[in-house]
């Protein structure tokens, strides 16, 4: 009689709840042990473009302390008889897959034209095609401050292209003194270390180092 009344109760309780179980549920399937799970396809990745690289570069707001390289008229030519001296065709189709002939490939062109492929392109260069692109693709590292120097600007707007950095040596306006004597010009970075001195100011009273023996 118990089991029979538990029935009844489980059977109206699931017929209360049954528009709520028919609903479709997303459900996580754990597959069995063994079972190898089928990956979906993934598009195919774009090839990096030298556009798209340099594109990068200065949306970044730096430049890399590239070369600057300024291709020649006669650089496809030029490429063709480097092509014709190692013994590789120069259809812009043929691939440059041999690893002894890209070494004296390169090797040569970066004897002809003074410019040398950095290593983060050797793997965009699949191609003669690829090459005759890298080398008549010009390299400018002006830095956008540096280009505000060569145009016309509004008058109220000047631009300063050099540091203007304090140094008792070289500012004897007043003495060769500053308004604030504790602060240091230090110049960290590699490329301007050489060309802005920077200057570490004395201390105008000597500290006096307590120690626990001195009581």
């Amino acid at each position: 009689m118990a089991a029979l009344t538990r029935h009844a109760f489980l059977s109206g309780a699931l017929a209360r709840y049954s528009p709520i179980l028919s609903r479709p549920t997303n459900l996580l399937v754990v597959p069995a042990r063994g079972t190898k799970v089928k990956k979906p396809p993934q598009k195919p990745k774009k090839k990096a473009t030298f556009d798209a690289f340099f594109t990068s570069i200065e949306s970044k707001g730096f430049l890399r302390p590239y070369k600057p390289y300024n291709p020649a008229k006669d650089a496809s030519q030029r490429l063709d008889s480097v092509c014709q001296s190692v013994g590789v065709s120069s259809n812009d189709e043929t691939r440059i897959d041999d690893l002894l002939v890209r070494f004296k490939l390169f090797a040569k062109c970066v004897e002809e034209f003074e410019h040398s492929i950095p290593n983060s392109k050797l793997i965009t260069i699949q191609t003669i095609g690829d090459l005759r692109e890298f080398y008549r693709t010009p390299v400018i590292t002006t830095t956008p401050y540096e280009a505000l120097q060569n145009i016309e600007l509004p008058p109220n707007l000047y631009i300063q292209p050099e540091a203007n950095r304090f140094h008792p040596d070289t500012d004897k306006m007043f003495n060769g003194k500053t308004a604030f004597p504790q602060s240091a010009t230090l110049v960290t970075g590699l490329k301007y270390k050489d060309k802005y001195p920077g200057h570490r100011p004395e201390k105008p009273w000597p500290i006096k180092v307590h120690s626990v023996f001195d009581h």
